[in-house]
């Protein structure tokens, strides 16, 4: 049997009725992590739920990268982005996200004293569920890798995206043993088409929307080296790396290891 006919196709669905906004923040030159992580819990502390229901939001989660994790990455030559916290938004349309943006992202005292702002950057995104099993939280704890891709060149977005979809979630998912790793597996699809321009934060500085990601998955797990033991396993490893030829630029992809220190569902759908 060939690597081809190892896994059958599943029918897995993108939710073109949702829609994420993926925030990728750096934290200002000079301004310790640690410092950084305190007032970005503080700040997840002082969240207008009523407000964030008011928008539409159904889910919001804050995530911030691991640094110990980000080192061990490094030194196995990974390319890691350089990002130290991160935001998801989840609703049914864009509406509420750029009122979110402008007005309730992050108090401008916080955004003077410890973001980068202009070197942050957004994506809109529509979700495809591949595994969600127990996703990381504060509470079950656990580990999220968060891979940025690139298509191949010669490749449109819609031929990425239904690749990566039909056929490479089946590659992931349904190998021996990857959902007793795996706890969650998303697929944030990038609509390129769909863009905000660039948001003001407290009426001076912006972020701009990223170009060159085409999609962000999400791998959850209960610790990033078990992830690493079966993203290694020889098998797996010779069935992903070929399929990943076939779509992706991998030269243009990088990851970052965070946690997630902030989960709320909100109920709108």
């Amino acid at each position: 049997m060939s690597d081809e006919e190892s896994f059958a196709p599943i029918q897995y669905i993108l939710h073109t009725d949702r829609f994420r906004l993926l925030i990728f923040v750096e934290r200002k030159s000079g301004v310790a992590f640690e410092e950084f992580e305190r007032s970005w819990n503080e700040v997840s502390g002082e969240l207008d739920l009523p407000g964030l229901h008011s928008l539409g939001i159904a889910r919001y989660e804050k995530m911030i990268v691991d640094q110990d994790k980000k080192a061990e990455l490094q030194s196995m030559g990974a390319t890691v982005l350089n990002y130290d916290g991160i935001i998801l938004i989840e609703a049914g349309s864009l509406e509420g996200f750029r009122e979110y943006i402008t007005k309730r992202f992050v108090p401008e005292e916080a955004e003077t004293r410890i973001l980068e702002l202009e070197n942050s950057r957004y994506a809109i995104c529509h979700v495809a569920p591949i595994i969600t099993t127990k996703p990381a939280s504060r509470e079950n704890g656990g580990m999220r890798l968060i891979v940025h891709l690139k298509r191949k060149t010669g490749t449109t977005s819609q031929e990425f995206s239904k690749h990566w979809m039909k056929k490479h979630a089946g590659v992931v998912a349904d190998f021996p043993g990857a959902r007793d790793v795996i706890r969650l597996y998303d697929q944030n699809h990038v609509i390129k088409e769909l863009s905000l321009g660039e948001l003001t934060v407290n009426k001076s500085t912006t972020i701009g929307m990223e170009k060159e990601w085409d999609g962000v998955p999400f791998l959850d797990a209960e610790s990033l080296e078990n992830l690493f033991v079966l993203l290694g396993e020889e098998n797996f490893a010779r069935v992903r790396q070929a399929d990943e030829a076939r779509f992706l630029d991998m030269k243009g992809s990088a990851c970052a290891p965070v946690r997630v220190v902030t989960k709320l569902e909100l109920g709108n759908r």
